[in-house]
């Protein structure tokens, strides 16, 4: 079964204090779980991918291995198809 995984990044203009938050849903648009995770003073762009990471970390603990990454930030996801490391799976673009 495929996974989707949302993200959203929060920081705080005038103090750059962030967080990362997400939800992972099943193939059927089903609510899996959701979660959130404080990093201090972090640009959007590190917030966003920490986030991605926290969900794959997150969807790996449970055995899962096929997720649709979803992102509204176009650097985050050229950063991520360009650093894919060889043999793994392919980037859908």
């Amino acid at each position: 079964m495929c996974f989707s995984l949302n993200t959203d990044d929060v920081v705080h203009s005038g103090s750059s204090l962030s967080a990362a938050s997400g939800v992972i849903r099943d193939g059927k648009g089903n609510w899996i779980l959701g979660y959130n995770r404080y990093l201090g003073k972090c640009s959007t762009f590190f917030v966003e991918l920490w986030g991605i990471l926290d969900s794959l970390n997150l969807l790996q603990k449970q055995g899962y291995n096929e997720v649709i990454i979803q992102s509204d930030k176009l650097k985050v996801v050229v950063a991520i198809n360009n650093s894919k490391p060889e043999g793994s799976n392919s980037v859908r673009e």
